[in-house]
């Protein structure tokens, strides 16, 4: 069978681009080994947020006494959890899948694997398909490395996790990035011990120093033990699990029920036999240019698999163009400002530069912090230390934002419409917020550049 272009990878990024593709008039296959919808569907985004929307009600009813509200004989059930976190993936998992067939895609589910620059094999049927165009979004999975004690049984990955309820009461979780940080929270809002041992010296590395800080410091109130700048050594089993590990020259052992590696992710390209036509790779990831494009103009990669930012929301947006560059239709070539979120119990989302970045780059910028004690309805929901901050180059047209509040999720996409469009304050200062909601915090921010926030300690 010969298809003007074949997708390999069901994820976020590959069932993007074949719905596009078939949209767009062209013959179009989909390969897929599992469910389509990819980690983000099946192991990430969804189940993790599945959870985490179970354990903070779950937290949030035990903490409820200053609401006059008492919950006796509370509890939770883990088995039901993860019932309901199956539901909302296999309802979603046959949306997709009712969208592939109305599309009229062929769907494969199987392995794929280059024979040739055209040609790929199925590994369960041994059935050969050509493609005139292939893309690869193939994604990615959990990161491993050597250490002694990775075989036993209380070691997992996220993606065990999201497959089989983990019942433990001390949990060590290596590595406090994003994946790191959600885990914490869903444990520890259920009562388990959680400890997190990050090399860096602060959880979430890569960000602003303050949204860790007050990440860290949100976590320990809840019972996390988070150990930076210290060194996972190894798991040993005695009469209990124990981890080893190294903060500074010190050597320290953690007895634990279970050891979760969450240390990142690679490429998933084990299987797709690269090298038989010489597809250009580094560390496993596939290198493209800026049109996605692989050594073979006609081959390309987009997601996780070709070391882009790992959020499905990039790989969408990027199944999407690469369809526009093959039919030589409108290609954005300078991808748009990415937001980014995590889901804990105060969430944390930004977009554009940071303080940091800014000062990295010698862009002149002006950073505005709004408190969120002056918001009604983030009192109502919270007494949590919250904030908002803001940042403006020399026009006074935001270049940056990071959130540390109820929602910040939401909020986010305010400030990445403002940036993508590089609207000014002004322009923006006289939007008309409801109250009471979260939001309102928008309308203060804008008029806190301005001098002019009613609520808040204006910046001279």
């Amino acid at each position: 069978m010969i298809y003007d272009l074949i997708v390999i990878g069901g994820g976020p990024g590959g069932y993007t681009a074949a719905i596009r593709a078939s949209q767009k008039g062209l013959k179009t296959a989909l390969i897929e080994k599992g469910n389509v919808g990819g980690t983000c569907l099946n192991l990430g985004c969804i189940p993790t947020k599945c959870l985490l929307n179970a354990s903070k009600l779950y937290y949030k009813m035990k903490h409820s006494d200053n609401l006059g509200i008492t919950a006796d004989s509370l509890h939770y059930d883990l088995s039901t959890i993860y019932e309901r976190k199956n539901q909302v993936v296999e309802k979603l998992v046959g949306g997709i899948q009712h969208l592939i067939k109305e599309n009229q895609i062929d769907f494969y589910q199987d392995h794929a694997s280059f024979l040739n620059e055209h040609q790929l094999e199925l590994r369960e049927t041994k059935e050969v398909i050509e493609g005139k165009h292939i893309i690869i979004a193939t994604g990615s999975k959990p990161r491993l490395f050597p250490f002694e004690g990775r075989e036993l049984p209380n070691v997992y990955t996220s993606d065990d996790i999201m497959k089989n309820p983990l019942d433990a009461n001390r949990i060590c979780i290596v590595g406090g990035g994003v994946i790191g940080v959600e885990l914490a929270d869903f444990y520890s809002d259920l009562g388990c011990a959680v400890t997190i041992i990050e090399s860096e010296r602060q959880i979430l590395p890569t960000l602003d120093r303050e949204l860790s800080l007050s990440l860290a410091t949100y976590l320990k109130k809840k019972g996390v033990t988070i150990l930076t700048g210290t060194r996972f050594i190894d798991n040993v089993k005695e009469e209990h699990y124990i981890v080893h590990y190294q903060t500074n020259d010190e050597i320290q052992s953690l007895e634990n029920d279970a050891l979760i590696i969450a240390v990142g992710r690679g490429a998933n390209t084990q299987s797709l036999n690269l090298e038989k036509v010489n597809i250009t790779t580094n560390n496993d990831f596939v290198s493209v240019n800026q049109n996605y494009q692989t050594n073979y103009p006609h081959i390309y990669a987009i997601g996780d698999v070709s070391g882009a930012i790992q959020l499905a929301h990039v790989a969408s947006f990027q199944g999407k163009n690469c369809i526009s560059h093959i039919l030589n239709e409108k290609f954005i070539e300078k991808e748009p400002i990415v937001p980014y979120c995590i889901y804990t119990g105060i969430e944390i989302a930004y977009v554009g530069m940071s303080e940091q970045n800014a000062k990295e780059k010698d862009i002149q910028a002006k950073t505005y912090k709004i408190l969120m004690n002056t918001n009604g309805k983030h009192l109502i929901e919270t007494e949590e230390r919250s904030f908002i901050k803001v940042l403006v180059d020399e026009k006074e047209h935001i270049i940056g934002a990071q959130l540390f509040c109820k929602q910040a999720t939401e909020l986010v996409s305010y400030f990445t419409i403002a940036i993508q469009n590089n609207l000014s304050v002004e322009e923006l200062k006289d939007i008309i917020f409801p109250h009471p909601t979260i939001s309102e915090v928008m309308g203060e921010t804008f008029e806190m550049v301005l001098g002019e926030a009613i609520h808040q300690r204006n910046k001279h």
